[in-house]
């Protein structure tokens, strides 16, 4: 559980660098103020984290080690479902996005949440036992 805390910071840089990647394929830039959206990646580092922890906790006690990366990447699939695509529809009804934005927010976030969650799973495969 240690080393899934240690590694949040890191889901926070994946995820700004996410929202940057998909501000240089032509999504508009946050209006939200940088300490706002720093907020925001923290809670959704935090809660992808969290989820994984939660998921992880349900497993079998020998299961843990061989699901490792699937359950990261399960995880990353789940939460995206509702940042991607329930996000972006949100935003193309209102109107606050065109189609192409939409498109572009959808797939840009879930490239950055496979990503975190493989980095979850590879962090959070149970150590090694060393054999003598």
């Amino acid at each position: 559980m240690k080393r899934i805390l240690l590694v949040t910071p890191l889901l926070v840089l994946l995820l700004a660098l996410g929202s940057l990647a998909s501000q240089s394929l032509g999504l508009r830039p946050s209006p939200l103020p940088q300490g706002a959206r720093l907020l925001l990646w923290s809670i959704e580092a935090a809660g992808l984290a969290g989820l994984f922890l939660i998921a992880r906790g349900t497993l079998p006690a020998g299961a843990a080690a061989s699901a490792s990366l699937s359950l990261g990447l399960a995880v990353a699939l789940a939460a995206w479902i509702f940042r991607g695509p329930v996000v972006a529809t949100t935003l193309l009804a209102a109107g606050a996005l065109g189609r192409a934005e939409a498109r572009t927010l959808s797939v840009g976030t879930l490239m950055t949440y496979l990503i975190c969650g493989v980095i979850l799973g590879w962090v959070g495969r149970p150590p090694r036992s060393v054999s003598q």
